[in-house]
């Protein structure tokens, strides 16, 4: 599979389409609605069909291809951050999306320091490795350990649906995660009457362990407000969001986010 894998890119890097293309979602400050940060999906295309499947990263995360293609992706990512110090942007971090197989592999340390310095990189406190839930069933020293050898490297680590049902909340104690983002029917708690306080308490637990918590999909101001008390990092407006704040929505290429104007 790898090898199709890297056929496929090798291909494409021919043919003059790039393999891997982050689009970003911008994060927002809860106080003044102002950028903070930015999540990453990876769009892969392929010359013969174009743009493949958002569901690929499902299929290769516990494979070799999905090494590969961690790498890659972190790889991208180094760059992106380099344009975005060179247009003096202000983010403090970007996320990026890496596989499970990536994280528990014996030799990660050596793989991604050996990465950062072909790439010159000096920021790596500005790279969120986003990981998936999988983690939580994979072996867990092997978990530990990748996640200590990124930590030393520099390099965050982020979480998505935090506190979603079936989300294993508990696992954070021992699992050092820098970042998590709130399932979107966690965020609209928010402004729940029949359960006051859940929210708030979730986000404590979160912070207790010096975790950043980001909102997702909030509505409108009265959940961003609630977030904000509740010290949340920041929020992502739902794509029905209205109120104060005229925040970007949705995916974006990396070209509109070197272009956009920030306050």
């Amino acid at each position: 599979m790898m090898q199709f894998f890297d056929r496929i890119v090798s291909e494409t890097v021919q043919s003059g389409v790039e393999p891997l293309q982050l689009s970003f979602t911008g994060i927002r400050d809860c106080y003044t609605g102002a950028n903070v940060a930015y999540l990453t999906d990876t769009d892969v295309f392929c010359s013969a069909t174009g743009k493949i499947s958002d569901s690929y990263i499902e299929k290769i995360d516990l494979t070799e291809t999905g090494k590969d293609f961690s790498l890659r992706n972190l790889i991208k990512a180094m760059r992106c951050v380099k344009e975005l110090t060179d247009k003096k942007k202000k983010a403090a971090w970007i996320s990026v999306r890496a596989t499970t197989s990536f994280l528990t592999q014996n030799d990660l340390y050596s793989v991604v320091k050996t990465a950062v310095e072909k790439e010159n990189f000096s920021q790596p406190e500005k790279i969120c490795v986003e990981l998936s839930e999988n983690i939580f069933s994979a072996d867990r020293e092997s978990v530990r350990k990748g996640i200590a050898d990124l930590k030393v490297l520099g390099f965050k680590t982020l979480i998505s649906g935090f506190a979603a049902d079936g989300f294993p909340t508990s696992s954070l104690l021992d699992i050092s995660i820098d970042v998590v983002v709130l399932a979107p029917e966690i965020t609209a708690l928010a402004t729940d009457r029949n359960k006051p306080g859940v929210l708030d308490s979730l986000v404590r637990f979160a912070r207790s362990m010096d975790v950043q918590v980001v909102g997702k999909d909030a509505l409108d101001d009265d959940v961003i407000r609630e977030l904000n008390k509740a010290e949340c990092f920041g929020f992502i407006p739902a794509s029905s969001y209205y109120g104060k704040f005229e925040p970007p929505k949705g995916k974006r290429p990396f070209s509109e986010i070197l272009e956009e104007k920030e306050d």
